[in-house]
Protein backbone atom coordinates (compact mmCIF):
# COMPACT_ATOMS: atom_id res chain seq x y z
CA UNK A 1 0.00 0.00 0.00
CA UNK A 2 1.34 3.54 -0.86
CA UNK A 3 0.18 6.62 0.90
CA UNK A 4 -0.24 9.79 -1.20
CA UNK A 5 -0.58 13.58 -0.36
CA UNK A 6 -1.59 16.52 -2.26
CA UNK A 7 -0.21 19.80 -1.89
CA UNK A 8 -1.92 23.24 -3.56
CA UNK A 9 0.32 27.00 -2.96
CA UNK A 10 2.55 24.84 -0.62
CA UNK A 11 -0.16 23.94 1.65
CA UNK A 12 -1.56 19.99 2.53
CA UNK A 13 -4.70 19.59 1.32
CA UNK A 14 -5.23 15.80 1.44
CA UNK A 15 -7.87 15.62 3.10
CA UNK A 16 -10.21 17.26 1.36
CA UNK A 17 -9.39 16.49 -2.31
CA UNK A 18 -10.97 13.90 -4.45
CA UNK A 19 -8.90 10.89 -5.37
CA UNK A 20 -9.37 9.15 -8.94
CA UNK A 21 -7.49 6.46 -10.32
CA UNK A 22 -8.51 4.93 -14.19
CA UNK A 23 -7.69 1.48 -13.77
CA UNK A 24 -9.54 0.18 -11.32
CA UNK A 25 -8.86 -3.38 -12.12
CA UNK A 26 -5.32 -2.30 -11.08
CA UNK A 27 -6.10 -0.61 -7.75
CA UNK A 28 -7.68 2.19 -6.10
CA UNK A 29 -6.94 4.79 -3.44
CA UNK A 30 -9.11 4.89 -0.71
CA UNK A 31 -10.61 7.42 2.02
CA UNK A 32 -7.37 7.01 3.83
CA UNK A 33 -5.55 8.59 0.85
CA UNK A 34 -3.69 5.07 0.48
CA UNK A 35 -3.35 3.35 -2.72
CA UNK A 36 -4.13 0.00 -2.55
CA UNK A 37 -3.46 -2.53 -5.35
CA UNK A 38 -5.71 -5.17 -6.14
CA UNK A 39 -2.78 -7.86 -6.17
CA UNK A 40 -4.25 -9.48 -9.17
CA UNK A 41 -3.56 -7.05 -12.15
CA UNK A 42 -0.48 -5.47 -13.40
CA UNK A 43 -0.37 -2.24 -15.76
CA UNK A 44 0.03 1.88 -15.47
CA UNK A 45 -2.43 3.79 -14.44
CA UNK A 46 -2.94 7.79 -13.98
CA UNK A 47 -4.03 8.70 -10.46
CA UNK A 48 -5.44 12.50 -10.00
CA UNK A 49 -6.63 14.78 -6.81
CA UNK A 50 -9.30 16.99 -7.51
CA UNK A 51 -10.11 20.10 -5.05
CA UNK A 52 -12.33 22.63 -6.30
CA UNK A 53 -11.13 24.08 -9.89
CA UNK A 54 -7.78 22.65 -9.78
CA UNK A 55 -5.79 19.20 -10.31
CA UNK A 56 -2.75 17.68 -10.04
CA UNK A 57 -1.60 14.05 -11.78
CA UNK A 58 0.70 11.57 -11.19
CA UNK A 59 1.11 7.71 -12.85
CA UNK A 60 1.13 5.06 -10.44
CA UNK A 61 2.42 1.50 -11.99
CA UNK A 62 2.34 -2.21 -10.60
CA UNK A 63 4.02 -4.89 -11.05
CA UNK A 64 3.31 -8.45 -10.02
CA UNK A 65 4.85 -11.85 -9.61
CA UNK A 66 3.08 -14.68 -8.68
CA UNK A 67 4.28 -17.94 -8.34
CA UNK A 68 2.78 -20.87 -7.45
CA UNK A 69 3.77 -24.83 -6.76
CA UNK A 70 0.14 -26.54 -8.16
CA UNK A 71 2.59 -30.20 -8.69
CA UNK A 72 3.74 -29.65 -4.54
CA UNK A 73 6.81 -30.64 -5.68
CA UNK A 74 9.59 -30.33 -2.94
CA UNK A 75 12.56 -27.03 -2.58
CA UNK A 76 14.93 -29.55 -3.73
CA UNK A 77 13.35 -29.93 -7.26
CA UNK A 78 12.28 -26.36 -7.50
CA UNK A 79 15.83 -25.22 -6.60
CA UNK A 80 16.81 -27.55 -9.61
CA UNK A 81 14.21 -25.96 -12.14
CA UNK A 82 15.61 -22.42 -10.86
CA UNK A 83 19.25 -23.49 -11.50
CA UNK A 84 19.54 -25.93 -14.31
CA UNK A 85 22.44 -27.83 -14.55
CA UNK A 86 22.17 -29.85 -17.96
CA UNK A 87 22.48 -27.14 -20.53
CA UNK A 88 19.76 -27.07 -23.18
CA UNK A 89 17.32 -29.58 -23.11
CA UNK A 90 17.81 -31.78 -26.59
CA UNK A 91 13.90 -33.09 -26.98
CA UNK A 92 11.91 -30.19 -25.65
CA UNK A 93 10.23 -28.57 -28.73
CA UNK A 94 7.30 -26.47 -27.68
CA UNK A 95 4.48 -27.74 -30.00
CA UNK A 96 1.02 -25.30 -29.33
CA UNK A 97 0.29 -22.72 -29.08
CA UNK A 98 2.58 -21.46 -32.03
CA UNK A 99 5.38 -18.64 -31.79
CA UNK A 100 3.69 -14.91 -32.03
CA UNK A 101 0.71 -16.18 -31.85
CA UNK A 102 -1.45 -14.00 -30.69
CA UNK A 103 -4.59 -14.03 -28.26
CA UNK A 104 -7.59 -11.84 -27.83
CA UNK A 105 -8.86 -11.06 -24.06
CA UNK A 106 -11.90 -13.12 -22.65
CA UNK A 107 -10.36 -16.61 -23.78
CA UNK A 108 -9.43 -19.92 -22.45
CA UNK A 109 -6.29 -20.42 -21.13
CA UNK A 110 -4.33 -22.27 -24.03
CA UNK A 111 -3.13 -25.76 -23.49
CA UNK A 112 0.41 -25.78 -23.65
CA UNK A 113 1.89 -28.94 -25.86
CA UNK A 114 5.55 -30.19 -25.77
CA UNK A 115 7.28 -33.04 -26.68
CA UNK A 116 9.62 -34.31 -24.41
CA UNK A 117 8.93 -36.15 -21.43
CA UNK A 118 9.21 -38.74 -18.98
CA UNK A 119 6.40 -40.46 -16.39
CA UNK A 120 8.08 -39.14 -13.00
CA UNK A 121 9.24 -35.43 -15.06
CA UNK A 122 8.06 -32.18 -13.17
CA UNK A 123 8.13 -29.09 -15.03
CA UNK A 124 8.67 -25.31 -14.25
CA UNK A 125 6.70 -22.94 -16.53
CA UNK A 126 7.47 -18.78 -16.49
CA UNK A 127 5.16 -16.47 -18.18
CA UNK A 128 6.71 -12.93 -18.55
CA UNK A 129 5.50 -9.44 -19.35
CA UNK A 130 6.22 -6.05 -18.67
CA UNK A 131 4.18 -5.62 -15.72
CA UNK A 132 3.47 -9.42 -14.46
CA UNK A 133 5.81 -12.45 -13.70
CA UNK A 134 3.95 -15.81 -13.62
CA UNK A 135 5.66 -19.18 -12.19
CA UNK A 136 4.18 -22.65 -11.86
CA UNK A 137 5.94 -26.02 -10.96
CA UNK A 138 3.97 -28.85 -11.34
CA UNK A 139 4.10 -32.44 -12.19
CA UNK A 140 2.72 -34.29 -15.73
CA UNK A 141 3.26 -37.82 -17.41
CA UNK A 142 3.19 -37.78 -21.15
CA UNK A 143 2.24 -36.47 -23.07
CA UNK A 144 3.84 -33.28 -22.73
CA UNK A 145 1.00 -30.68 -21.96
CA UNK A 146 -0.16 -28.16 -19.00
CA UNK A 147 -3.13 -25.48 -18.38
CA UNK A 148 -2.36 -22.88 -16.38
CA UNK A 149 -4.99 -22.00 -14.47
CA UNK A 150 -7.78 -20.00 -15.85
CA UNK A 151 -7.76 -17.33 -12.99
CA UNK A 152 -4.45 -16.93 -13.74
CA UNK A 153 -4.28 -16.57 -17.45
CA UNK A 154 -6.92 -13.97 -17.09
CA UNK A 155 -4.73 -11.67 -15.07
CA UNK A 156 -1.55 -12.24 -17.40
CA UNK A 157 -4.46 -10.79 -20.05
CA UNK A 158 -5.51 -8.15 -18.70
CA UNK A 159 -2.15 -7.13 -17.36
CA UNK A 160 -1.02 -6.34 -20.98
CA UNK A 161 -0.86 -2.46 -22.89
CA UNK A 162 -1.56 -1.12 -25.61
CA UNK A 163 -3.12 -2.31 -28.44
CA UNK A 164 -0.83 -5.73 -28.26
CA UNK A 165 0.95 -6.22 -24.82
CA UNK A 166 4.40 -6.42 -25.14
CA UNK A 167 6.24 -9.52 -26.04
CA UNK A 168 4.25 -12.03 -23.31
CA UNK A 169 7.82 -14.55 -23.05
CA UNK A 170 7.09 -18.49 -22.33
CA UNK A 171 9.77 -20.63 -20.88
CA UNK A 172 8.82 -24.55 -19.97
CA UNK A 173 12.26 -26.15 -18.26
CA UNK A 174 11.73 -29.90 -17.57
CA UNK A 175 14.07 -31.24 -14.66
CA UNK A 176 14.69 -35.78 -14.96
CA UNK A 177 16.00 -37.95 -13.35
CA UNK A 178 18.24 -34.92 -11.66
CA UNK A 179 18.72 -33.38 -14.48
CA UNK A 180 17.60 -29.94 -15.26
CA UNK A 181 17.44 -28.50 -18.19
CA UNK A 182 17.55 -25.20 -19.40
CA UNK A 183 13.76 -23.73 -20.60
CA UNK A 184 12.74 -23.54 -24.21
CA UNK A 185 11.30 -20.49 -25.28
CA UNK A 186 8.16 -19.25 -27.01
CA UNK A 187 7.35 -15.55 -27.37
CA UNK A 188 3.13 -14.32 -27.57
CA UNK A 189 1.29 -11.38 -27.43
CA UNK A 190 -2.38 -10.63 -26.18
CA UNK A 191 -4.40 -8.15 -27.75
CA UNK A 192 -6.17 -5.70 -25.58
CA UNK A 193 -9.78 -6.28 -27.19
CA UNK A 194 -11.70 -9.06 -27.68
CA UNK A 195 -12.79 -11.36 -30.46
CA UNK A 196 -16.31 -10.71 -31.81
CA UNK A 197 -18.06 -13.12 -33.43
CA UNK A 198 -18.03 -16.91 -33.77
CA UNK A 199 -15.48 -19.66 -34.83
CA UNK A 200 -16.41 -22.46 -37.36
CA UNK A 201 -14.07 -25.35 -37.94
CA UNK A 202 -14.01 -28.94 -38.84
CA UNK A 203 -14.27 -31.08 -36.55
CA UNK A 204 -12.51 -35.07 -37.39
CA UNK A 205 -14.40 -37.94 -37.81
CA UNK A 206 -12.47 -39.93 -35.50
CA UNK A 207 -13.06 -37.60 -32.98
CA UNK A 208 -16.71 -37.27 -33.51
CA UNK A 209 -17.90 -40.51 -34.62
CA UNK A 210 -19.25 -39.66 -38.05
CA UNK A 211 -17.90 -40.96 -40.86
CA UNK A 212 -17.88 -37.66 -42.16
CA UNK A 213 -16.84 -35.57 -39.95
CA UNK A 214 -18.99 -32.46 -38.97
CA UNK A 215 -18.59 -28.44 -38.53
CA UNK A 216 -19.05 -27.00 -35.34
CA UNK A 217 -19.56 -23.42 -33.98
CA UNK A 218 -18.09 -21.67 -31.04
CA UNK A 219 -17.83 -18.06 -29.55
CA UNK A 220 -14.24 -17.35 -28.78
CA UNK A 221 -14.77 -16.94 -24.92
CA UNK A 222 -17.10 -20.21 -24.13
CA UNK A 223 -16.00 -22.93 -22.55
Amino acid sequence: DIPFTATLNGNDITANVTWLYDRPEIGDIAATSTFVPTGIVGGAGKLTAKFDNAEGSTDVTVFIKKTVNTGNLPQTSIDLLDNPNGGNDPNMVIFYPYPKTVFPLGVLSPEIQWSAGGPSDVYKIKMTEKYYEYTEYFAQAPPGRHIVPQADWDAVERSGSGSQSDPLTVAVGRLSNGTSYSPELNTWHIAQGKLKGNIYYWELPDQCGSGNGRILRIKPDAE
